[in-house]
């Protein structure tokens, strides 16, 4: 499986393709969610309770495109309260990281 510098796993040009953007308004903005979304997978309180990669460690490709769900929904619902629509989860973003998860602590 291939993985990616955890320095850079996704651009701001990965970002706005993936989310179809063609314009550069939104760039700092999308620099945000980009953080965002690797630090709500890694950290101390991450989805998959495991500590931040070390500089020069790779992370998985699923894990990227987990990423790019969380940032284009991230991206299209800026508000913490969407008004008249049907909302739910991102099946495809849990099935991506639940063989990374450790579902215990060491």
């Amino acid at each position: 499986m291939s993985h990616l510098d955890v320095a850079n796993p996704i651009d701001v040009d990965d970002a706005k393709k993936h989310c179809r953007i063609d314009h550069g308004d939104d760039d700092e903005f999308i620099e945000g969610l980009i953080e965002a979304a690797f630090y709500h997978l890694y950290g101390e309180n991450g989805a998959l309770n495991r500590e931040v990669p070390a500089a020069g460690e790779s992370i998985p490709v699923p894990l990227r495109q987990a990423m790019l769900l969380l940032i284009g929904t991230l991206y299209e619902h800026r508000e913490t309260v969407i008004t008249g629509a049907i909302v739910s989860a991102l099946p495809a973003y849990h099935t991506l990281i639940q063989p990374y998860r450790k579902l215990y602590v060491e």
